[in-house]
């Protein structure tokens, strides 16, 4: 199974857009599913269900931060390369779902309990929700690759 129908599968079991994401790359950089999803876990629904920056696309400059990112003082260049692929991340999601807000996405404010009730009576996490979630694995899963 690859890494995006593993995150959509994860995503089906109750775990948010950012942890479905952030976990299915974790143990390539040494973390454990679980401490991964702990760590995603407030940053679903657009850091906490307030509808801003869609969980999975900040799932996703996690895992660009594991693997890129400046871990160490004498690092400071993969500092700059971690921001270029995360703007590079932003440019191609826009590209396929207009925006990187969970607000703009879906159409709907998900911090009330109306756009939430409405999110689910509407079916969106399956229809917006889950295939921004595969997006988010495919482009990072892309740009590691290029950089391999």
């Amino acid at each position: 199974m690859d890494k995006a129908q593993q995150a959509l599968e994860k995503f089906s079991k109750d775990f948010n857009c950012a942890q479905a994401v952030f976990s299915v790359y974790s143990e390539d950089y040494g973390l454990s599913p679980e401490l991964a999803c702990k760590t995603a876990c407030a940053f679903g629904a657009g850091m906490g269900r307030t509808g801003r920056v869609c969980g999975a696309v900040t799932g996703a400059f996690m895992v660009i931060g594991l693997a890129r990112g400046m871990g160490k003082v004498d690092e400071k260049e993969r500092k700059e390369q971690t921001y270029q692929m995360t703007q590079l991340f932003i440019k191609e999601f826009e590209k396929r779902h207009k925006s990187v807000d969970c607000h703009d996405i879906l159409g709907l404010d998900i911090s009330t309990a109306e756009g939430l009730k409405e999110v689910k009576e509407r079916g969106l996490i399956k229809t917006v929700c889950a295939p921004c979630v595969r997006s988010a694995v495919d482009i990072v899963g892309e740009m590691l690759e290029k950089q391999a």
